[in-house]
């Protein structure tokens, strides 16, 4: 018998709710969310993975960014459970630790370290989705989104 192929979004959404399957809510939000979950589960946003990293430099400077795969998984999760906008849906992932769930983002995050992208984190992936790969060896490069 063959079986199907575990992808890591799906091994880390099963492991989280069997180790939180004692909270007293959780079969609830379960419940509120199951669309969104057999769809999430359902789509597999590994091939994306190349295509967006693509449009972030390779060598970044800063902070460690957030993976790019689960910043499109938060605003797939948005549309999917009908939250208008950006700036609701942030705070919403902060205080819900099953919507983070959801979204792929990790459970354990260092001492002052935020549980959940930014807002604008999310805006500036919509604009180089919209802006495409950045061009390779140019410095000092004006997306067209920056330009407007």
């Amino acid at each position: 018998m063959q079986t199907v192929p575990t992808h890591p979004y799906h091994a880390q959404l099963t492991a989280w709710i069997h180790q939180h399957h004692d909270a007293p809510d959780l079969p609830a939000q379960l419940d509120l969310y199951a669309e969104a979950i057999q769809i999430l589960l359902s789509l597999d946003l590994e091939p994306a993975r190349a295509l967006l990293q693509r449009c972030y430099a390779p060598c970044p400077r800063g902070g460690r960014p957030w993976d790019p795969v689960v910043l499109l998984r938060c605003l797939l999760l948005a549309l999917i459970i009908e939250i208008p906008s950006i700036n609701k849906l942030v705070p919403m992932l902060r205080g819900s630790r099953v919507l983070r769930a959801l979204a792929g983002l990790p459970d354990d995050v260092p001492e002052g370290a935020s549980s959940a992208p930014g807002v604008g984190t999310l805006y500036d992936l919509l604009h180089r989705l919209h802006d495409g790969p950045l061009p390779r060896g140019v410095r000092g490069y004006l997306r067209p989104s920056e330009a407007e």
